[in-house]
């Protein structure tokens, strides 16, 4: 209870980004890991961190979009979390580029939790961490309850798309929505 408590504490009156930036600096200081960001992603398309912990955690996540593979692609294409306890055992060979990237930033760790929206997967937090090893029962808990209330700046984002969509019909806006409610 006291690790949900801390997770909404952290997010506290904060909204859109600036809520999941502090849901990512939360998950570093409960979760022993050295940092976090929260992914979004529409249509199997990584389209940008919506969070950090930090600059560095802004770079790993990025790495996906321009890699085109990762854990938050994983977790939003197979609707599960995503763990890998050392990038650098040689039988972990899914992300050939992104792995080797991430242990050129000396990151041996990953992990990460799909966020669900009205049935849709949208994104993920992520989860790095420097040496190699897995999430203890109640970090992974934790990570699972981060995940679920990454929906919150999530749903601000959906908001100010539909805002941006009424203010300005001409805008991409009402595309980006329609990806967002498609229907599986």
């Amino acid at each position: 209870m006291a690790v949900q408590q801390h997770l909404v504490a952290a997010i506290g009156d904060e909204r859109g980004t600036g809520a999941a930036d502090r849901l990512c600096e939360a998950c570093v200081a409960l979760f022993e890991v050295d940092a976090a960001a929260i992914s979004v992603v529409f249509d199997g398309i990584n389209k940008g961190t919506l969070g950090a912990s930090r600059p560095p955690a802004r770079v790993y996540d990025e790495l996906q979009f321009t890699l085109g593979e990762g854990p938050c692609l994983d977790s939003v294409a197979h609707r599960a979390p995503v763990i890998v306890v050392d990038l650098a055992d040689p039988s972990e060979d899914r992300w050939p580029a992104y792995g080797s990237a991430m242990l050129g930033h000396h990151i041996r760790s990953v992990f990460a939790m799909p966020v669900v929206v009205a049935g849709e997967y949208l994104g993920a937090p992520d989860l790095f961490r420097a040496a190699p090893g897995v999430l203890a029962a109640e970090e992974l808990a934790g990570a699972l309850l981060a995940a679920e209330l990454a929906e919150l700046p999530l749903l601000d984002l959906i908001g100010a798309d539909v805002r941006a969509a009424v203010e300005n019909p001409d805008s991409n806006a009402w595309a980006e929505l329609n990806v967002l409610l498609r229907s599986n």
